[in-house]
């Protein structure tokens, strides 16, 4: 639970694209346990006409600069990289719900995500 950052402070409107019909809100992270959530990338989400499951794709975020810094800094000390996502996708002001994994298993898992909303 993260009680320093407030959930308005960093969302964005979810966003109708011209080009599909899909929306997108942002998907936050953090580098360790300080610090406040920042944009890595979009996750892009469809919903279904018939019923069905969500259709979702996340577009693909690399680490550069200070964030590759502090993940390398990290990953020899021991911590944890967090997503943030708000709990309902249609209201980005929705509570948001966390994700965390420590940076040897990220590593590990050959920085391979796998998300289940």
């Amino acid at each position: 639970d993260d009680e320093s950052a407030s959930p308005q402070a960093a969302a964005k409107p979810a966003v109708q694209t011209r080009e599909s019909p899909s929306t997108f809100v942002p998907l936050l992270h953090r580098i360790g346990e300080e610090g406040s959530f920042t944009e890595r990338s979009k996750l892009w989400y469809r919903e279904s006409t018939t019923g069905g499951a969500l259709r979702v794709r996340i577009a693909q975020g690399k680490l550069a600069g200070e964030e590759l810094s502090s993940f390398e800094r990290l990953l020899a000390t021991g911590g944890y990289y967090t997503l943030r996502l708000p709990s309902n996708l249609s209201d980005t002001n929705s509570r948001p719900v966390f994700a965390s994994v420590s940076t040897c298993s990220l590593v590990e898992s050959r920085f391979q995500e796998h998300l289940e909303l």
